[in-house]
């Protein structure tokens, strides 16, 4: 059919060239060079669902612009927004039509997709030079059925807050306030393995406190938080039984890492062990080291970043340079990132993640360095930028996830999108994953394929959960 449209256009315009007092022959010479690309679809919609399939719409641009007739369409989907950045690495549909002539309404079915999964779809014509427009509008739909993408609840959840995740021997390790899983008893640590929850090895009496932060050091798992006794806020567990690090800390362990073979505790104590460490601390394995004379405030996340130690909390120095709510430890001494995080109603820093190598900085502010930047910032090194607006209200937890960068907390907006305390970032904009959460989110993490997420919600998308979900999605 497009052959043939294409030859009857073709007649046209040469019957038109000869009416006009021109031959055949002379059609090369007059006939002008095409440097004029087809028209960018803009109203490309994708509509009925099945459990494989999605049909889109959009009315057929022409070959020169909005006139004449295109040679051939390239639509694609993924499971991100398309832009140019990520083009080549969305899916190509197969056995798309020819345009036809500019101003017609156009379909196509795209099928073999999975079900309950979100898809973003855009399609690009080119002429037959080739000249490629560029890419339409972004439109997104998700196939009906059931799992296993999207939101996916495990088993039934936990019975109290979920403060800090991790990965340990192929478990997923969960923290917080909870006491049980169902009839499983688990008290304030618990860990699944895809398939069930429960205590962390056998006879473990878990934690007497709010489990804050997790994380691995030397092979082992390091609990920390707000537990007092013998444990002193932070314990290891070696497979077999808790451990106590020297005495512990005199308050709150916030968040931990590891830096330099070394164990990075941050919090609101000041003593650790017996040495005075004013909110930051190192434990080496055997005893607890200060870094210089400390940070003067809370610290609430921990990050590394081309070799050197980020802190970043509600603080205004460290050591003796200021520092606005975040510092850089190079192993010797302290200096400020930047002019650091401000804003007017008490800005802190509360989720750092290393992404696509630069430093995410999210928390609760209003500006990064000089620029406004609303509770989320990108730092290169040497400046500050910005992640399209933001979100409208508070980040608490950053995670990279299928190169994404996964922001949850309790905001409701984030590029000026719909995004229910949790986004998605793919370098270029924010999107939702689905409907989001209905309560904070305070922990995000990776494992076995899936995103994890924790805090105080019971419902993920359309799914009934416990104060943590996965969210599984095919590339």
């Amino acid at each position: 059919m497009q052959n043939w449209k294409k030859y009857a256009v073709n007649c046209i315009t040469i019957f038109a060239l000869i009416l006009g007092g021109a031959s055949c022959s002379d059609k090369k010479a007059i006939a002008p060079v095409d440097d004029t690309a087809p028209g960018q679809v803009a109203n490309l919609v994708a509509d009925d669902p099945t459990d494989s399939s999605i049909t889109l719409y959009w009315t057929s641009p022409g070959d020169d612009d909005s006139i004449g007739m295109a040679y051939q369409y390239d639509i694609r989907y993924y499971y991100a927004p398309l832009s140019e950045s990520n083009w080549d690495s969305a899916s190509v549909a197969n056995g798309v039509p020819s345009p036809d002539l500019a101003g017609y309404s156009e379909s196509f079915t795209v099928t073999g997709l999975a079900a309950y999964s979100r898809y973003f779809f855009g399609l690009k014509t080119s002429d037959e030079v080739p000249l490629w427009s560029g890419i339409s509008n972004i439109t997104s739909e998700r196939t009906t059925g059931s799992g296993p993408n999207g939101w996916i609840s495990l088993d039934e959840g936990l019975n109290g807050p979920v403060e800090a995740l991790a990965t340990y021997n192929d478990l997923l390790v969960a923290g917080g306030m909870f006491v049980e899983s169902g009839d499983v008893r688990v008290n304030k640590v618990a860990a699944w393995d895809d398939s069930a929850w429960s205590a962390l090895g056998q006879g473990a009496g878990g934690m007497n406190g709010m489990v804050r932060a997790i994380t691995v050091y030397n092979g082992n798992l390091i609990m920390a938080g707000r537990f007092g006794g013998p444990s002193g806020n932070i314990s290891m567990w070696d497979g077999a039984a808790w451990i106590t690090l020297g005495n512990g800390t005199n308050n709150e362990i916030a968040c931990l890492t590891v830096f330099n073979g070394l164990l990075i505790a941050g919090g609101d104590f000041t003593m650790a062990g017996e040495i005075e460490t004013n909110h930051i601390a190192s434990w080496d394995g055997n005893s607890w080291v200060s870094l210089g004379s400390g940070i003067n405030g809370r610290v609430n996340a921990l990050s590394v970043l081309n070799g050197e130690l980020i802190a970043g909390g509600n603080f205004g120095s460290a050591g003796e340079t200021a520092a606005n709510r975040i510092a850089v430890w190079d192993g010797v001494s302290w200096r400020p990132l930047g002019l650091g995080i401000g804003g007017e109603s008490r800005p802190e820093v509360r989720a750092l993640v290393n992404f696509g190598g630069r430093l995410m900085v999210a928390g609760s502010f209003t500006a990064a360095g000089e620029i406004a930047a609303n509770n989320i910032a990108a730092w290169d090194g040497l400046n500050w930028s910005i992640l399209e607006s933001g979100t409208n209200s508070i980040i608490s937890a950053l995670c990279v996830y299928n190169d994404l960068l996964i922001a949850g907390g309790d905001f409701m907006v984030a590029g000026g999108a719909s995004a229910d305390r949790i986004a998605a970032w793919d370098g270029t904009s924010w999107f939702a994953l689905d409907s989001g959460l209905d309560g904070a989110v305070s922990c995000l993490a990776a494992y076995n394929d899936k995103l994890i997420a924790g805090g105080i919600f019971d419902r993920a998308g359309e799914v009934t959960v416990h104060h943590i979900a996965a969210w599984s999605q095919r590339q």
